[in-house]
């Protein structure tokens, strides 16, 4: 069995104090349905995608900074993964959630919560695969730079576990910034992730044109679009991410 390697960023320092989460993670084959999501990133093809390790001479974390439009309890993030070795179903991650200072920071000043799970034993190797990670539900304010950060924990033989985290095509998402944590060294990325934040207290939207949250017939080959709430209406409006997806 391999041996975790000490080798701790700044933000898992500061983890050592913050409160612990538990949480269970789900896979699916297909983007979740819009119900509770606050805030979505996607596109629709396999544009490119960065790489999650823990290798034994650097430990190479992903995350993605965010701006919340409304106050919400954070109970489910949801990111579009694809595993590269075998070793890496059942594997030990950690989720890191913590703030920022403004949209342009990408080192984590405070970290609020974690999480940790094994990923599921049966996630297939070299496919691209939706995980949503169910969290205990943390209450974010509106207007305040929140982020998470994937990580490896450490157990098992993680030194072979290896995981891409897909990418959109370009910088969609303004508010935020993707962010590589290798060592104790945070470096902004040019491709904001694909995620999706949800709502535990969520049921039921009605977008700004008229559609309802529970009507399939606007998404597309089973894409959701990305969308948030209008801070002065509380509606919600499209938001079309490095290409157009939905259909006229």
């Amino acid at each position: 069995m391999c041996r975790r390697l000490i080798l701790w960023s700044i933000a898992g320092l500061l983890a050592i104090a913050a409160p612990t989460a538990a949480t269970t993670v789900t896979m699916s084959a297909t983007p979740p349905p819009p119900g509770d999501v606050v805030i979505a990133v996607d596109v629709a093809d396999d544009v490119g995608c960065y790489l999650c390790s823990h290798g034994r001479s650097q430990i190479q974390d992903l995350g993605q900074t965010f701006r919340p439009p409304v106050p919400f309890t954070l109970a489910k993030i949801t990111l579009k993964v694809r595993a590269l070795t075998e070793e890496t179903p059942g594997e030990s991650v950690t989720l890191f959630l913590g703030t920022f200072s403004d949209p342009n920071d990408y080192d984590m000043d405070e970290v609020l919560t974690t999480a940790t799970v094994d990923l599921p034993p049966d996630l297939p190797v070299g496919e691209v695969r939706y995980l949503t990670f169910h969290l205990a539900g943390l209450d974010l304010e509106a207007d305040q730079q929140y982020g998470f950060r994937f990580a490896f924990t450490g157990y098992g033989c993680v030194y072979n576990a290896r995981i891409d985290l897909l990418h959109t095509a370009d910088d969609a998402y303004p508010d935020g910034l993707a962010v590589q944590t290798a060592g104790t060294v945070a470096t902004p990325l040019g491709f904001d992730l694909v995620f999706y934040l949800h709502d535990s207290n969520i049921s039921s939207i009605i977008f700004a044109d008229g559609f309802e949250s529970g009507d399939t017939s606007m998404w597309s080959n089973g894409s959701v679009l990305p969308w948030e709430h209008d801070r002065a209406s509380m509606n919600l409006s499209l938001i079309h991410i490095s290409e157009p997806t939905r259909q006229y």
